[in-house]
């Protein structure tokens, strides 16, 4: 199966294709329909509006849109198990604990506006997670060490 993230234009999940990243759409032939109702691809732009689901406000970027497609799937296939409640306790953790910091950051949504409360919660900066991936700097550093690491 292949899968297009966060290149190539479209967003459209019945071909595996999940990009956020159009800009100026205003032709109905830029325009999918799924799940009964019409989706533009871009969230850059007013059309795009696509969020994890009810209760959720973060638009989602490439990241949350494959994570709301196959976040249950990878969640049942890590833990080994089939029981929904858990899957769903923890995709909701998940989610709130990590994906929702990756989509207001790469929408570019403020964490905190005004006296409102905060619009999602980072627990640890996404780069500061890549960084424990490198060497350091007084360690061997090679690409088939950075390789390895990743």
């Amino acid at each position: 199966m292949d899968v297009v993230v966060d290149v190539g234009g479209v967003y459209d999940p019945s071909t595996q294709r999940f990009d956020h990243h159009q800009r100026g759409f205003t032709d109905d032939d830029q325009i999918v329909v799924y799940l009964g109702r019409k989706h533009r691809f871009d969230h850059h732009q007013r059309g795009f509006t696509e969020t994890l689901g009810e209760g959720y406000n973060t638009k989602l970027s490439s990241a949350g849109l494959v994570y709301k497609h196959f976040g249950h799937e990878v969640i049942s296939n890590i833990c080994k198990t089939t029981d929904k409640q858990t899957i769903d306790v923890l995709y909701d953790k998940l989610y709130t604990g990590f994906m929702e910091a990756i989509d207001g950051t790469d929408n570019g949504v403020k964490q905190y506006t005004t006296d409102a409360p905060k619009n999602y919660r980072i627990s640890t900066p996404l780069s500061a997670r890549v960084s424990k991936l490198n060497p350091r700097w007084n360690e061997p550093s090679d690409n088939d060490i950075l390789y390895e690491n990743f």
